[in-house]
């Protein structure tokens, strides 16, 4: 996303063509700026007992408390891997938000892709005379 000022917006709503026992799945929608994109909450209510308005569950039953609170939590949690990607001042996407909130990372390097690297590079060396071939089988035997 380019800096500036880009408007943020969650939106809850019921996603009836996927139903569990007739009660639709709550869904949510993020939007930065034009893009958007969706996330399934996992919660289930009946249409009935959903406020469109407020964007939660009627009532004061024990589920429709617990189901309210989980959808505060998310909406938190969105605000603040929002607000982090806002701070660190790099240029980041929508996808990006997503992700982070979903815990999806980068690759990261394993220790064997990190041997392999510096054997590869170690080589080139040996290749070159500046070091010990000897050295490059030690290394070897080591990352095995």
């Amino acid at each position: 996303m380019k800096k500036g000022h880009l408007s943020f917006s969650l939106l809850f709503w019921l996603n009836k063509s996927r139903s569990k026992n007739e009660q639709p799945v709550i869904y949510l929608r993020i939007r930065i700026g034009d893009k958007r994109t969706e996330l399934s909450t996992y919660q289930h209510v009946s249409p009935g007992q959903w406020n469109q308005a407020g964007q939660c569950v009627k009532g004061t039953s024990e589920q429709a408390q617990a189901t309210n609170r989980q959808l505060a939590i998310l909406k938190g949690n969105l605000h603040r891997h929002y607000s982090l990607l806002i701070a660190s001042g790099k240029t980041f996407t929508l996808e990006d938000v997503k992700n982070a909130y979903l815990g999806k990372v980068e690759h990261t390097r394993t220790l064997a892709e990190a041997f392999d690297f510096h054997n590869r590079r170690f080589a080139d060396k040996v290749k070159s005379g500046k070091t010990s071939g000897r050295t490059l089988k030690r290394l070897e035997i080591t990352k095995d």
